[in-house]
């Protein structure tokens, strides 16, 4: 599932025989007593629930909406009435919250059914199944909202799912994101929590092995997502807290450590931070992902040498990655390394020819190399002479599969209205190629900036990416 990054629809459930509310009648009298449960009050009949229930059936039968609603109407009164005259009787409150379901009242129906449980807990192997299906309805119309751009629209769809049933993680971990994006961190941080109470809960164990995957993948994007909201807002004692619970958990996690490092620089506790990584950089079984992810930890602290050795890994086990050479190239520079600067730099301009900071790099290596003249003719006919630049140029993977390369066009010297072909390669954790994709991008006035997106849309990894020009041909 991607949220955060998009939604998926929720499938309907199947319903099982005699869980509707037309066909109640005692409702789960013959569900065998699980051991330990309190038998509770049985469910009985009297006037009071057969008219309910005849008002039920005719509402679920009935084509017209407005007489659909007025049946729905009667069968809660009646069911109120039965209530007001047995309070003891759990059925009655299992009508009401089936008639609050028809008039789409959610908050009353969750409240009634919650006091017939409480009455009779055996009719909470009726309602769960009741209580999810309406959890899906609710959902896949914050799903249709959330992909028409209305998210503001979708959080109390959200919140109604949520209310009639808590079983399920997707609605709460979407009432994080949605309220992240829309900057409300406080209530974003609580939806994160709660989805936390659920995923790291009892409930884990009962799931199957594959959505037991799909909980442990969640767990670590709401983690992580809680624990950045809580350090962007200063509450890093809190995102601490959040990284090292979740570490309780998967101790090796490689972003997990990076990100939990950085919390601890910026509390000044340097030296913390600085064992994380230096135990990060003697492990031998990290992939090029892992070393990135680690160098960029290692580049916001400011640690330039450390941050290179980390991107200069990633680069070695992925030759084709742009940005890995190029912050390894980076932080070698800033790092002051200029002997190894000089080899990474000439690498670095074959792959990305179209960047002006590439070119500042490769003359600062030469400078280094004592070759001024050659750093000279760099800057002043290869880098000066470029009719455009590709800059900015970043991938963001996406969780479960697939990623965007995000760019920008800089006109210098082309003719206003053209464009200019653009190939990007994909590759996966492994460094084999996933695939490419090509964009036009529009050439836009002199010196002024065209953005633009190349997606990859795949259920593998996306971890790095290159880009050739294809036209205009250099």
């Amino acid at each position: 599932m991607k949220f955060l990054r998009g939604v998926v629809l929720a499938a309907s459930m199947v319903i099982v025989a005699g869980a509707c509310a037309a066909g109640s009648g005692g409702g789960g009298g013959d569900t065998p007593m699980p051991p330990g449960m309190d038998e509770g009050v049985p469910p009985r009949d009297n006037m009071f629930t057969r008219t309910a229930a005849l008002a039920l059936s005719q509402a679920m039968q009935n084509a017209d909406p407005g007489e659909r609603q007025s049946r729905y109407e009667e069968a809660l009164q009646a069911a109120l009435d039965g209530i007001a005259n047995d309070p003891g009787n759990p059925q009655s409150f299992r009508q009401a919250g089936e008639a609050y379901v028809g008039l789409n009242d959610l908050a009353g129906a969750d409240s009634m059914w919650t006091r017939a449980e409480d009455l009779y807990p055996l009719y909470s192997f009726d309602l769960d199944p009741l209580r999810e299906q309406q959890w899906v309805n609710q959902y896949n119309l914050a799903v249709n909202q959330i992909q028409a751009g209305d998210m503001e629209g979708a959080i109390p769809q959200l919140e109604s799912a949520h209310t009639i049933y808590n079983g399920r993680p997707e609605a709460m971990l979407n009432l994080g994101s949605l309220h992240a994006q829309l900057g409300n961190d406080g209530d974003a941080v609580e939806w994160y929590r709660i989805a936390l109470e659920l995923l790291r809960g009892p409930e884990f164990d009962a799931q199957p092995e594959d959505v037991q995957a799909t909980w442990s993948e969640n767990e670590e994007i709401a983690a992580f997502n809680l624990a950045q909201i809580l350090a962007n807002a200063g509450r890093n004692e809190e995102a601490e807290v959040a990284y090292r619970t979740y570490l309780e958990r998967s101790p090796d996690n490689v972003t997990a450590l990076s990100n939990l490092a950085v919390v601890l620089m910026s509390m000044d506790r340097n030296e913390e931070a600085a064992e994380i990584y230096q135990a990060l950089l003697a492990r031998t079984d990290l992939d090029a992902r892992d070393y990135y992810v680690t160098g960029i930890g290692l580049y916001n602290a400011e640690n330039y040498s450390m941050a290179a050795q980390a991107f200069g890994r990633s680069y070695e086990l992925i030759p084709e990655s742009r940005d890995a050479l190029y912050n390894y190239a980076q932080a070698l520079y800033l790092a002051g390394e200029l002997d190894e600067l000089y080899p990474a730099a000439v690498s670095l301009a074959e792959m990305d020819p179209y960047n002006n900071n590439v070119y500042r790099l490769l003359a600062q290596g030469l400078m280094a190399q004592g070759d001024t003249a050659e750093a000279a003719r760099v800057l002043e006919e290869e880098m000066a002479t470029l009719e455009f630049e590709i800059d900015g140029t970043m991938l963001q993977p996406f969780g479960g599969g697939g990623g965007v390369v995000r760019g920008e066009l800089v006109n210098h010297s082309l003719a206003e209205g053209g464009s200019v072909d653009i190939r990007v390669f994909f590759f996966g954790v492994d460094g084999l190629e996933i695939g490419t994709q090509d964009v036009s991008v529009p050439v836009p006035a002199a010196e002024m900036r065209e953005v633009f997106e190349v997606e990859m849309d795949t259920d593998q990894d996306v971890v790095a990416y290159r880009y050739e020009v294809i036209s205009p041909e250099p």
